[in-house]
């Protein structure tokens, strides 16, 4: 509770957006400009464009940063140190936050323009021009999402017992849909950057179910194709004697020794009669 005078008593204010001494006033005395140490950097790079209207995304050296832009709390940096934003053209702020220190960062949004085929691509321009690979994702100003947001599956027609196959989920407007929850029997997955996930193919189960916040739920069918085992070898004696009496050829070769057994037998037993 920041407003509870009983918790950090004359604790040090800073510039963080929170109440540290919990007197019920917020950074009172403290400037944004304050100087930081040289040994606590936050900021590392921007990964993307600085264009209005798109996603701008940073990279830190910390994580669990809080993040202002223009003094306006966005959120908390992940544990893989990138966050991403969408703003407007114009110089900005943006300010990094730990519980100690702060760390701001100066930058100015463009509203870009792209050259692609001979052509001018303007994010802004109010045209979703796929030829300019402008989607609701990389354009969200142009571009709007269909309507009903669903998810297709693409999987195999069919697919052999114990085979791995892999399905890719994707939306309307064929973008890979990341973080997506498959469900195949009872696997459960998760779909990569790509909208792919891979399953372990089982001969009980033929559907596939795809859900995702904020999506309509896709269902498909895959025909998984039975394997059929190589016939094992009889075995005589010992192991799988059961196995003897369904196999022919041995059958055979039993008469046929019992047949040489007793041609040997009977020309014996002659030749001891007329020695006599």
């Amino acid at each position: 509770d920041d407003n509870n005078a009983s918790i950090h008593p004359g604790a040090k204010e800073i510039y963080n957006h929170i109440d540290d001494n919990c007197n019920g006033q917020i950074d009172e005395g403290c400037h944004s400009s304050i100087t930081r140490r040289t040994d606590i950097v936050f900021f590392r790079n921007f990964t993307t464009e600085l264009c209005s209207n798109q996603q701008i995304c940073f990279i830190t050296y910390k994580y669990n940063l809080k993040v202002y832009l223009d003094d306006q709390e966005l959120g908390v940096v992940p544990e893989n140190k990138t966050f991403c934003f969408a703003t407007t053209d114009s110089s900005h702020k943006l300010m990094l936050a730990s519980a100690t220190y702060v760390e701001n960062t100066s930058f100015f949004v463009n509203i870009c323009q792209k050259q692609q085929q001979n052509k001018s691509c303007f994010c802004g321009d109010k045209v979703c021009d796929t030829g300019c690979r402008e989607n609701y994702k990389t354009c969200p100003i142009d571009c709007k999402p269909s309507p009903s947001n669903k998810l297709k599956i693409s999987a195999p027609q069919d697919t052999e017992q114990g085979k791995i196959f892999s399905i890719i989920i994707t939306d309307n407007d064929n973008q890979a849909i990341e973080n997506a929850k498959v469900i195949y029997g009872n696997q459960t997955k998760t779909t990569d950057k790509n909208g792919k996930a891979t399953f372990i193919a089982d001969l009980n189960y033929h559907k596939i179910t795809a859900t995702k916040d904020d999506y309509d739920v896709a269902s498909a069918q895959i025909n998984i194709i039975k394997t059929i085992p190589l016939p094992q070898p009889c075995e005589l004696f010992g192991f799988n004697f059961g196995k003897f009496i369904f196999c022919g050829y041995w059958w055979l070769l039993l008469i046929l020794m019992l047949g040489v057994g007793y041609y040997v037998y009977k020309n014996y037993y002659k030749n001891y009669e007329n020695q006599k």
